[in-house]
């Protein structure tokens, strides 16, 4: 398991990577970072560490500046000598919020934590590419763990048919009509979707193919869609982009 430290604080970074070492020979602290720029930095040219144990204050700000920029996948143990960000940290991908100063027995805890969360040998808690492979064909299954307290769920992306974005937090509805919240943001998965089977249709909307039912005009040259499933939510595409929303449908059906 490789592990990435965000800690500025020399004494306990060494602490918290000598702690880890400890625990398993599998475990590698891949780097230890100090600031607040050089986290926006090394997210940028490396890639994703399974575990992120994470100072919240650092020399020249928080680290939610680095996690604002390139939101993680990666689970994270938030740490920290106040209280008052659990709430902040809770938003992310955050296991677990240890207080200063860093017992060996809290770290051990934490990471039992997440072993404990870890479902069907995903080495990433929250998005993977399942690596399975039929006879056939290889396929490679975009799954979502959808964090439920304690627990994770975890949902495959073609059982999902809508992903929107209100009030900050991302949702995702199901065939079965069922509502989530996940860590990404709809510019995030737009990186990871399938362009076969997904699209944009409006600033905070993104829908599945399979989950259309219906189209039909709209107001001004507008597009609505009926999914399979009812939900609150007007489904209009934006003008600018119903050509090409009509040429992707038109591709998905004859596919």
């Amino acid at each position: 398991m490789n592990i990435l430290i965000i800690e500025d604080e020399y004494l306990t970074a060494e602490r918290i990577k000598k702690i880890i070492e400890e625990i398993s020979s599998e475990f590698r602290v891949i780097e230890i970072i100090r600031s607040v720029k050089q986290g926006k930095a090394w997210f940028k040219d490396n890639p994703e560490p399974d575990l992120i144990f994470s100072d919240i204050e650092l020399g020249d700000g928080k680290c939610f500046e680095i996690f604002a920029e390139h939101q993680p996948q990666a689970p994270i143990i938030f740490l920290t000598a106040y209280k008052e960000y659990a709430m902040h940290a809770f938003k992310l991908n955050s296991i677990d919020y240890l207080l200063k100063p860093i017992r060996k027995s809290d770290v051990i805890k934490s990471i039992d934590k997440l072993k404990s969360l870890i479902i069907n040998n995903l080495n990433n808690p929250l998005i993977k590419l399942n690596a399975d492979y039929s006879a056939n064909s290889q396929v490679d299954e975009l799954r979502f763990l959808i964090k439920q307290g304690v627990n994770l769920i975890p949902i495959t992306a073609s059982d999902i048919i809508l992903f929107y974005a209100d009030s900050n937090l991302t949702y995702i509805i199901t065939k079965d009509n069922s509502k989530y919240i996940i860590d990404s943001s709809l510019e995030y998965l737009e990186t990871i979707l399938d362009p076969k089977h997904y699209f944009r249709i409006s600033r905070g909307l993104i829908i599945a193919d399979y989950g259309v039912v219906k189209i039909k005009t709209y107001e001004l040259k507008k597009v609505k869609i009926e999914l399979i499933v009812d939900i609150p939510l007007d489904l209009v595409v934006s003008r600018r982009k119903v050509s090409a929303f009509k040429t992707w449908l038109e591709k998905t059906i004859s596919n």
